[in-house]
């Protein structure tokens, strides 16, 4: 006796992939906006961008991709484009009726972000971020009250800031600066909706963190880099050389490594 028919099912699942997408198109860049204009709490910064936002973006996935939801006795959960058709006339509905440009660019960006898997920064990529910012196992004043340990870190993993006194080991400050980085690779990762390489995505995170997430997202590299610029993006690496309205030499330096590494896929 069939108890629930293939109707209801596809339904739920319609239902469900609806409640996948607002996770992921609302409900972490909501997220993500709150930590970049620093409306949350430093303290609870660290378990947002450890386990919050990894935690709803695998959920997000989890619900929303149809071949995980072990439904497979109708065609329409299989086809692609019938996918793609369901989600959009989902979003129309919840939209009254239309989608603006905006809306419509914004669903193709989600669709886009289940189509190549989140990278992390590579090992090379994090020793040449943290030849940047150089190593002090000794907790230190930053020059305006803020106390300082490791390769810049000012807040421990487990949320705790780091204060007068703190010592702690190479592997503890790397340790330290993998946390930190997760919060730039997540905006190098939804700001950038073209498939980058791992050069590339580790010259982008090491930019981030030196400019701010909000900078990053914001930029003209970004903007040229989606739209498939690749070398109008990586020239304007040398944009981001001033510190107070001057050029900095240090920072000069910087870019001009960072744009090498992004370079690297162009030859």
């Amino acid at each position: 006796m069939k108890l629930i028919n293939e109707s209801a099912f596809k339904h739920l699942s319609v239902k469900l992939r609806m409640l996948g997408a607002f996770l992921l198109l609302v409900l972490i860049p909501a997220l993500q906006w709150a930590l970049d204009f620093e409306l949350v709490p430093k303290e609870y910064e660290p378990i947002i961008i450890g386990t919050v936002l990894p935690l709803l973006a695998f959920i997000g996935r989890k619900i929303y991709q149809p071949s995980l939801h072990q439904i497979q006795s109708f065609a329409a959960l299989t086809n692609e484009d019938d996918n793609l058709k369901n989600l959009f006339s989902n979003f129309r509905k919840l939209a009254g009726g239309s989608l603006s440009q905006v809306q419509v660019d914004q669903i193709n960006h989600l669709v886009a972000g289940f189509q190549q898997q989140a990278k992390s920064v590579s090992t090379s990529g994090m020793a040449l971020i943290c030849s940047f910012e150089g190593l002090k196992l000794k907790a230190y004043d930053d020059g305006v009250g803020v106390w300082t340990i490791g390769f810049g870190t000012t807040i421990y993993p487990n949320g705790i800031k780091v204060k007068k006194g703190d010592t702690c080991t190479e592997a503890q400050a790397k340790a330290y600066m993998a946390h930190d980085l997760k919060k730039f690779e997540s905006a190098v990762n939804s700001a950038v909706t073209v498939s980058i390489n791992q050069n590339q995505f580790d010259a982008l995170v090491s930019l981030a963190y030196n400019i701010g997430t909000s900078g990053f997202k914001n930029s003209t590299l970004v903007k040229k880099l989606n739209a498939g610029d690749i070398r109008g993006a990586s020239a304007q690496f040398n944009v981001w050389n001033k510190g107070g309205g001057k050029v900095m030499q240090g920072l000069v330096n910087r870019r001009d490594v960072e744009r090498k590494l992004f370079e690297k896929a162009l030859s």
